[in-house]
């Protein structure tokens, strides 16, 4: 769809966005839970065989109880404790009352009463029941169209989670999710969409969260429709343009995504893709410095992919824009740049530094300095930086065949306390 090189360079642009994500038991496993655990869950079977994640705090102790009772297949007794719940107002245990007529637990099996019951919390205020009818015509009636509908008017009481659960629910299936509906993993992805969208449309960080996340990945799937649906919540979320300039690039739509990336200037992520396609797909050897020009700005506003590009750019231009000959590199500028970037912590960065010192690239050779970076890299253990790796490694194999500056850095390691990290490269030549 796009070069290796554009999306590369896109894909360090993306958006950290998240989705929520559901998790389903069985009344087996349910009972094998700690009791405090268990409280989370409905226990109770659906048609289908699946049971429903329950939110805790939408639940009284007491209604938590009788639903635990029922996990543990004490039917009567967890009935009697609902019931009372549900006579002194209680509308989550009606709801779950309803459940179970559904599901024939401790009643005759009546679908339509029970769906009806349901529907009669939700109204009074348990909005959670949409979700329940929502999911109950998804995957024992099979109508997704009327579980959208019950989602929506969970939506219109104030409550989206509905709709954004709905959506988690056929996301997972689209991943491999067990499911009594047989779909595709195009056609779970599709409905989960429908969900979400609805959700974000009318205002819900989540729903669009999951839509845009949903885009992104599954571009392959949505290609052009995509665009659309963005285009739809741009003017509800302010960061749709920045997925829109992204996904539109990915599309090879290079005129478009430019276009918007310049109606953003002062948005660091969109310089750096005005940048790349600048210097990648728009004209390149003319419009060289106009993408240099973007690529500074997005690195001057701190945008790290951006920095990046001029760490590299400088040490080898060829590196960055194999198409173009005749660029010089600047190894003072490339060392200038990791120094910054190094000090604010990034580690990437301190393993670059280390090899400049050890090299003596861009500056003073300083075997105790490069020796002191990889050791800050290694005692931080809650990254890992390939990099830093494969210098060490590297370096080792030279002091072991005699190189000299190689043997200086082992030492000023080791006697600085270094600990020398697990041998995860590949290359055995390296170690």
């Amino acid at each position: 769809m796009t070069s290796p090189q554009l999306h590369k360079l896109l894909t360090s642009a993306a958006l950290s966005l998240a989705a929520g994500v559901m998790f389903f038991t069985n009344i087996a496993q349910a009972s094998e839970m700690k009791p405090e655990v268990r409280l989370e869950y409905v226990a109770l079977h659906l048609p289908d065989g699946s049971t429903d994640f329950v939110p805790k705090s939408k639940f009284s102790a007491d209604t938590l109880r009788g639903i635990q009772l029922v996990a543990s297949q004490k039917f009567s007794e967890g009935k009697k404790l609902l019931q009372r719940q549900a006579e002194n107002g209680d509308e989550a245990a009606r709801c779950v009352l309803g459940i179970m007529q559904i599901r024939g637990v401790g009643f005759r099996k009546n679908v339509q009463a029970g769906l009806e019951q349901i529907e009669q919390t939700a109204q009074n205020g348990f909005t959670r029941g949409y979700y329940y009818l929502s999911y109950i015509s998804a995957f024992t009636q099979f109508s997704v169209e009327q579980s959208q509908q019950w989602a929506i008017k969970g939506a219109e009481r104030g409550d989206f989670s509905a709709l954004t659960e709905m959506a988690s629910n056929f996301f997972n299936i689209a991943q491999g999710s067990d499911s009594s509906l047989r779909l595709s993993k195009e056609q779970a992805l599709r409905y989960g969409m429908k969900f979400a969208k609805e959700a974000a449309k009318r205002g819900s960080q989540t729903g669009y969260n999951q839509v845009a996340a949903t885009c992104r990945d599954h571009l392959k799937v949505f290609g052009n429709d995509a665009v659309d649906i963005l285009r739809e919540l741009q003017p509800l979320f302010a960061d749709a343009t920045n997925h829109l300039i992204v996904i539109l690039a990915e599309l090879e739509r290079y005129e478009e995504s430019l276009e918007l990336a310049l109606k953003c200037p002062e948005d660091p992520n969109a310089q750096y893709i005005a940048g790349t396609l600048y210097l990648q797909h728009v004209s390149p050897q003319s419009n060289l410095q106009k993408g240099l020009e973007h690529m500074k700005k997005a690195a001057e506003m701190g945008f790290r992919p951006a920095i990046w590009f001029w760490i590299l750019f400088y040490e080898n231009p060829s590196s960055q824009l194999p198409h173009i000959s005749g660029l010089n590199p600047t190894p003072s500028e490339s060392r200038r740049l990791t120094i910054t970037l190094a000090a604010s912590g990034d580690n990437a960065a301190k393993a670059y530094l280390a090899r400049y010192y050890y090299e003596g690239f861009g500056g003073e050779q300083n075997i105790g300095k490069a020796a002191k970076l990889l050791q800050e890299v290694f005692s931080d253990e809650s990254t890992y930086c390939p990099h830093a790796e494969q210098y060490y490694w590297q370096w080792k194999r030279l002091a072991r065949n005699g190189d000299a500056t190689a043997q200086e850095f082992i030492r000023e390691f080791t006697a600085i306390g270094g600990k020398e990290p697990p041998s995860r490269i590949k290359d055995p030549s390296l170690r």
